[in-house]
């Protein structure tokens, strides 16, 4: 995900006054990430997700994807999960149990200490293996 993280410590001196005046600023901003990063995400669901008999849809599911996005609050709670496209009922059922059930994330921020909401679109692929 994309990260700027830009620390400028900028040290103006007044030599005539006798005095030295630091003054930090903080140019920062980053997407709201689950904790340890999509490869932490990926794993989390995976762990979760079990073979789902979709019924006469279950070969033809595999390799699909199910698109849901989601809110991720200033606090980094999930809200708003909607399910976009989904693959099959009962195995879109079974991922927005396990996004309902997601820990805390770090939310989006801009600036140094500026948490703010915003909308996360996750396509999970059903692979079974």
């Amino acid at each position: 995900m994309g990260k700027i993280l830009i620390i400028l410590l900028v040290l103006i001196s007044f030599q005539n006054i006798g005095w030295n005046q630091v003054e930090e600023i903080c140019l920062c901003d980053g997407e709201a990430e689950f904790p340890g990063g999509h490869i932490a995400l990926q794993k989390y669901i995976k762990d979760r997700l079990r073979r789902i008999n979709c019924g006469e849809d279950t070969a033809s599911s595999l390799g699909k994807y199910a698109y849901f996005s989601f809110t991720v609050s200033e606090y980094g709670k999930i809200e708003d999960i909607v399910l976009e496209r989904g693959v099959c009922p009962k195995l879109d059922q079974a991922i927005y149990e396990i996004l309902q059930n997601m820990p805390d994330w770090m939310p989006a921020w801009i600036g140094c200490h500026e948490y703010y909401s915003t909308r996360v679109r996750l396509p999970v692929k059903v692979e079974w293996r």
